[in-house]
């Protein structure tokens, strides 16, 4: 389910016009021991939906750039270029809010991790 979820972002990112995935790396599973080790870390409970999440993919990095359709060199200067980088579950910290890291060039909108791209 998680794996289909990220690889169907994945592809509709890539089918959106001005966008181009510079770096896509989703890795498999993370294996059992890696899984109770990281329960036994957060005192016996993870967030909802992790041991499932991690056990189809131990964590993915997307970067991208985008251009708007017709500045294709850039000339107008609203371009951006962005990231997402899940770090395997033995590399996150069990006890932090969040393994998702954004970055964004200066000036960028933000946007809510849960709100589609644009069409």
């Amino acid at each position: 389910m998680y794996r289909d979820l990220v690889e169907s972002r994945i592809r509709e990112l890539d089918g959106t016009a001005g966008f181009a995935l510079t770096r896509i790396e989703i890795a498999g599973p993370a294996p059992r021991g890696v899984l109770d080790t990281a329960l036994r870390s957060a005192g016996g409970r993870l967030p909802a939906g992790a041991a499932e999440f991690y056990g189809e993919l131990n964590g993915f990095t997307l970067q991208w750039t985008y251009t708007p359709p017709g500045d294709a060199d850039g000339i107008g200067g609203i371009g951006d270029e962005g990231s997402i980088n899940l770090l395997p579950v033995e590399r996150s910290r069990t006890r932090s809010t969040s393994t998702t890291s954004a970055n964004r060039s200066p000036g960028s909108r933000s946007r809510s991790p849960t709100t589609s791209p644009r069409r």
